[in-house]
């Protein structure tokens, strides 16, 4: 596993742990009865859609590379 995977799963699971801890000494009732007022299948919709922008996003990134003709065998390796 590479360092960059390594350390942005710390990061997440650093985030994850003061969100519980932030509940936890909020007030869990509270936090639950503010959640049950939620639309769940809107929070998935915009999830999703965040999901095909960023796929719309690397597809663009990946066309532009393309245009410029800057996409190589690695790094390093396109033209300087």
């Amino acid at each position: 596993m590479s360092r960059f995977v390594r350390r942005a799963l710390v990061g997440v699971a650093l985030g994850v742990l003061v969100y519980a801890v932030a509940v936890l000494w909020v007030d869990a009732g509270r936090v639950r009865e503010a959640m049950s007022d939620y639309t769940w299948s809107m929070v998935l919709a915009a999830l999703g859609l965040s999901s095909v922008n960023y796929l719309l996003r690397f597809l663009k990134w990946e066309l532009c590379l393309g245009w410029l003709g800057v996409r190589g065998a690695g790094p390093g390796a396109a033209r300087g």
